[in-house]
């Protein structure tokens, strides 16, 4: 094998390794709080939001949860989106210092109105975040 074929395995295998699995829906990064009741309770507990889709969300909380439970999210991101949704945790990275955990979050039976709206919202905040700029909404509500 020569220098350039060894070099070559190299970056391809790196370029290999960065296509891995994509995801289907955009990922929005935000830091925006939310509330989540889980379904054994009736308490509403405060949580971050940490990104964003249209096809579920990662959360950080104090509230102590396991893979699989079920939760109900509630979110006020703009005038135009509001939901509570029901979701499955799909992974737990508990944090060795500090109290609160991240938590994967699948929506369960997301009605097209509200995968729309978040959809679109993601959208246009990576598009305003590209450009520097904040959207305006057609259906903002007068100051």
């Amino acid at each position: 094998m020569s220098l350039f074929d060894s070099i070559f395995n190299v970056f391809a295998k790196r370029r290999s390794s960065k296509r891995g699995n994509p995801r289907r829906m955009a990922r929005l990064m935000v830091s925006h709080p939310v509330r989540l009741r889980a379904t054994s309770t009736l308490d509403d507990q405060p949580a971050l939001l940490e990104d964003l889709s249209s096809g579920g969300a990662c959360v950080r909380t104090a509230l102590r949860m396991k893979s699989g439970d079920s939760v109900v999210l509630n979110a006020h991101l703009s005038t135009a989106v509001r939901f509570e949704q029901l979701a499955k945790v799909v992974y737990v990275q508990r944090q060795q210092s500090g109290y609160q955990s991240r938590y994967g979050l699948r929506f369960v039976d997301l009605s097209s109105d509200v995968k729309i709206a978040i959809a679109q919202y993601v959208a246009e905040e990576q598009h305003g975040r590209k450009f520097g700029v904040q959207p305006f909404s057609h259906t903002a509500e007068p100051a």
